[in-house]
Formats: C-alpha cells, structure tokens, sequence
C-alpha cells in the first residue's frame, strides 16, 4: 500500500478515536450547589474528583466491572438579581477532555429553599435541568438536579444520539461565607452502541470557593 495511502488511513482512524473519545461525555457532577448565592461574593469557583464503574447492569457479577475515575471544575458568576453564567472543564468517563457553558435561573429563592432551572453545551453535548435545594440547616443542603442530557459520539455509523437522563443527590455544607465542600450520588443512564441501555453510577466529592 502507498505510505500517503497508509498515512490518511491512519489520519482517519485517530480522527475517528477522537472523536468518539472527546464527544462521548457530558459533565457528571452538578455544580455549583442549588442554594442562594450572595450576589457580592462575585465569582464562585470548585472543582470536583468523580469515581464511578461503567455499565453495572450489563456485568455478570461486581468482579467485572469496570471501575473510572474522572475530574471537573467549573466557574460561575452572577450578571443579575436572577441570572447566573459559568463555565465547566472536565475529563470525562474515558479520561477525555471537555468544556462547556451554562446559565442559570434562580425562580425561587427562600430563606432554606432554592428552585431554578439550568440550560448547558459544549463539545456536542447539551443538557437541561431544574436543580433544586434544601437546606437542612442554615449551613448543610440537601439537593437535587434532575436534567437530561444529549451527547453525540462516534459510532460505526459515524454517529449516535445518546439521552441521557439523571438523578443526582447530593450534600453540601457551607463551611464558611466563602467555602464549601460537598458530596454527590448519582447515575447516568442511557443507549450504548449496541441499542441497549447501560448504567454507569458514581460519587463525587467537591469543593468550592468565592474570589
């Protein structure tokens, strides 16, 4: 075969894993927490370590599962009484890289309550979402982030839509007017190449802080 010929084969399949690798994810962990956020703390910063095994219901016993470990940090800050803008960077399931954006809508913001609703992208991804958070005590929340989220892969027939939607629980305690740490439950659930359905579980522990 001509090496120009083996060189664009080779080109093609890299392009290939590329793809598949870094569109193959959305961002995991739901940050920042769904709680009031002080409009003079400016700019609110975290990141994120997230562990989890891939496709759980599809293994014949715990042995075999595959476990991952993956990271994220976001950025956030408020344009208005109600608008709030950020950004995320992750390394996904498959250790890839991504990024996106997000806004977010605060509808209700009470003493120990908070509903609003979120709307994200990045690289061939999308999700929306109602986060949700209640708090426990003046300092401890109890929240949720119920969204959906596409995501464009890869596949043998160049590409595949995925749905993914998620119920994530988490934790958060305010440990400070500007710090914070948190823990989060979750599971993805979505279509894999073979037309199945797969879940893949995990835990994150999280921190954040306001500059």
């Amino acid at each position: 075969m001509h090496p120009l010929i083996q060189l664009a084969l080779r080109a093609m399949t890299a392009l290939t894993v590329a793809y598949h690798t870094i569109w193959a994810c959305a961002p995991a962990v739901h940050l920042p927490p769904p709680m009031p956020m002080a409009k003079e703390q400016g700019f609110v910063v975290g990141g994120s370590l997230v562990g989890g095994a891939w496709e759980v219901n599809r293994q014949a016993s715990l042995e075999r599962v595959t476990p991952y470990v993956s990271g994220q940090a976001f950025g956030m800050v408020a344009l208005s009484d109600r608008w709030n803008v950020g950004g995320t960077a992750f390394l996904g399931m498959s250790t890839a890289v991504g990024a996106g954006v997000f806004a977010r809508l605060d509808i209700v913001e009470a003493n120990r309550f908070y509903l609003g609703a979120q709307a994200g992208g990045g690289l061939a991804y999308g999700s929306l979402g109602v986060p949700l958070g209640v708090g426990v005590t003046d300092s401890l929340w109890l929240y949720t982030h119920p969204n959906v989220a596409t995501t464009t892969i890869g596949a043998s027939n160049f590409y595949v839509d995925l749905v993914q939607p998620q119920l994530p629980l988490g934790l958060w305690w305010q440990t400070s007017d500007t710090f914070g740490l948190g823990l989060e439950l979750g599971t993805t659930y979505g279509e894999d190449y073979n037309d199945g359905h797969s879940f893949a579980p995990y835990v994150a522990l999280s921190l954040a802080s306001s500059l």
